[in-house]
């Protein structure tokens, strides 16, 4: 019996920007995906009052708009940790491909985030106290989106769309 050898780490793609040329337009993702993230933790604050009232946390949707909370949480918090790194000069390809696919992956949760707000909206109560709930908190998670979203347009415009989808690639070969 022998043992396989794991396989080698995928090679980094050659990426045409480098870190002096780069450090401008990444502190203005960063600035972009800070916002996102104060949005989202309004986001989180309003979804989680939800579970103080009777109504609201029994909606279709709730538990699902919670769940991708956490997700777009996550993908946030390593993005925006992964360009503090490279800001500081710690220029490895993996954090700038962490930079691409957390956002993409944030994006993605954060619409079906809004997926699940648009059930919770459509079954719920007139009262208008929820009501008022329900639209501040998608009016956070339209916020969040467009933060995101713009903080995407950043990096693409920065790296290029090639670029950008060679470092999503790279990242689900790496990831496998």
């Amino acid at each position: 019996m022998f043992l396989l050898a794991p396989p080698a780490a995928a090679p980094a793609p050659a990426l045409p920007v480098a870190p002096a040329y780069a450090a401008p337009y990444l502190g203005r993702v960063l600035e972009r995906l800070m916002a996102a993230r104060h949005s989202l933790e309004l986001q989180c604050a309003d979804a989680s009052l939800g579970h103080f009232i009777p109504s609201v946390r029994v909606l279709p949707g709730f538990r699902t708009l919670h769940r991708e909370n956490y997700e777009v949480s996550y993908h946030l918090v390593t993005a925006v940790g992964s360009l503090r790194r490279l800001l500081a000069g710690e220029w490895h390809p993996g954090f700038l491909a962490l930079v691409v696919a957390c956002q993409e992956a944030a994006a993605r949760h954060q619409a079906r985030a809004a997926e699940a707000w648009g059930r919770m909206t459509a079954a719920a109560p007139r009262d208008p106290s929820v009501r008022g709930l329900l639209e501040r908190l998608g009016g956070l998670i339209e916020t969040t989106a467009g933060h995101i979203a713009a903080a995407r347009g950043i990096t693409e415009s920065l790296l290029g769309a090639a670029t950008v989808q060679s470092l999503t690639a790279w990242v689900r070969q790496v990831q496998r």
